[in-house]
């Protein structure tokens, strides 16, 4: 679970879990993240 995997990191890194989920919901962040996949795709980056 990516959910699971992204609160183990923030945690080790003494991120507020909260604030991080609530982030990872704004539109324009998921936009820039789709943009930069499809970036990344177009670039060959796979994995």
């Amino acid at each position: 679970d990516a959910e699971a995997e992204f609160d183990t990191y923030a945690l080790e890194l003494n991120l507020d879990i909260d604030q991080l989920h609530a982030d990872m919901e704004l539109e324009d962040i998921i936009a820039k993240v789709r943009n930069d996949q499809r970036g990344g795709n177009a670039s060959g980056v796979r994995g």
